[in-house]
């Protein structure tokens, strides 16, 4: 008679599957969705900054090329701007950087360009920390990531067929993966730690931490902040929801039902911060980042019940783009 296996039997073969998993690509198509997104904010920020570049990164910037020095110096950082502080150094700099990140968006070019992305981000955003807003903390570190992560849904290259006959070799599937679970992994520690310290704070205990922070001049937007932190019952009930959410995420997340709840819980809170704080970059950041938290088929068919629910948003598109193309009559009026 067979004997029932043994645990230690029924490892080979427990191993033999994590290897023949982890030996796929994963979650290829929310790869490609978080290039577009952290591509497409980092074009608006360069683009927000193309009159004032030389305030901030010109040879006389209100940080000078001195001072930037010393500062990166202290922090043990880096910053092409530092080895090129001129002003024609300055102009090729940014405007690289800007072609750069379009390609990045775009998906053209693929890991080198993900690898000039990290590296052109990276430089501005050490240059001067007055243009930064907290935002680029975890931008930089998921671009790092992404030099790793196979991000060729979505891109140009796929649709041009670049780079169609490069063999897929389950080492590169296993890099693919693991920054991919490093890109989870960093998001659910971020939230545990930041509830962590929260909680140790007495406004945070005592839910009086939106008030102090609706009142921070460099976070708020008057005059509608200053109804708000006059509202007792929005100050104590949105600084305790926002500890239970954040002591909430790093479990409910990895959850294939709750996610979904858990979603729809950061594009609230982060766009609250973004519009009330002004911290735009930061928010948008955290809100994209979390589509890797669903697979390709989960992504398709979340992006479908959007289309279905707001169908007057692509009626609307479809609307300005006959008129764009002087059709003359909206689409919509054809049905």
């Amino acid at each position: 008679m067979t004997q029932p296996p043994t645990a230690l039997g029924r490892f080979p073969a427990a191993f033999s599957r994590l290897v023949a998993v982890a030996s796929v690509k994963h979650r290829r198509l929310a790869a490609g969705s978080l290039r577009i997104c952290l591509g497409g904010i980092t074009l608006i920020f360069y683009a927000l900054h193309v009159a004032q570049r030389e305030l901030l990164w010109g040879p006389n910037a209100a940080v000078t090329p001195q001072d930037a020095a010393v500062i990166m110096s202290a922090n043990h950082s880096w910053s092409l701007y530092g080895l090129f502080p001129s002003e024609l150094g300055f102009e090729v700099l940014f405007w690289t950087g800007f072609v750069v990140t379009l390609a990045f968006a775009f998906g053209v070019g693929g890991r080198i360009t993900t690898i000039l992305f990290y590296v052109f981000t990276w430089s501005i955003y050490q240059r001067d920390y007055y243009a930064i807003d907290g935002g680029e903390n975890l931008l930089i570190i998921l671009a790092f990531y992404m030099m790793f992560m196979d991000l060729t849904a979505l891109s140009v290259d796929q649709q041009l067929g670049w780079f169609k006959n490069r063999p897929n070799t389950w080492v590169g599937a296993m890099i693919h993966n693991a920054a991919l679970v490093a890109c989870l992994l960093q998001l659910s520690i971020m939230y545990f730690v930041s509830d962590f310290f929260k909680i140790q704070g007495h406004v945070w205990a005592d839910g009086t931490a939106l008030y102090y922070i609706l009142r921070t001049n460099e976070f708020s937007l008057p005059p509608l902040t200053d109804h708000l932190f006059r509202n007792q019952l929005l100050v104590v009930s949105g600084t305790y929801a926002t500890i239970i959410f954040e002591a909430m995420y790093p479990w409910a997340i990895w959850h294939p039902r709750l996610k979904y709840a858990v979603l729809a819980g950061v594009i609230a809170l982060h766009l609250s911060i973004g519009v009330f704080m002004g911290l735009v970059f930061f928010s948008l950041t955290m809100i994209c980042v979390d589509l890797l938290f669903f697979d390709d088929k989960e992504l398709i068919t979340l992006a479908s019940w959007i289309a279905n629910r707001f169908h007057w948003v692509t009626t609307l598109i479809g609307d300005a783009i006959d008129y764009a193309k002087g059709s003359g009559k909206p689409v919509s009026d054809e049905r």
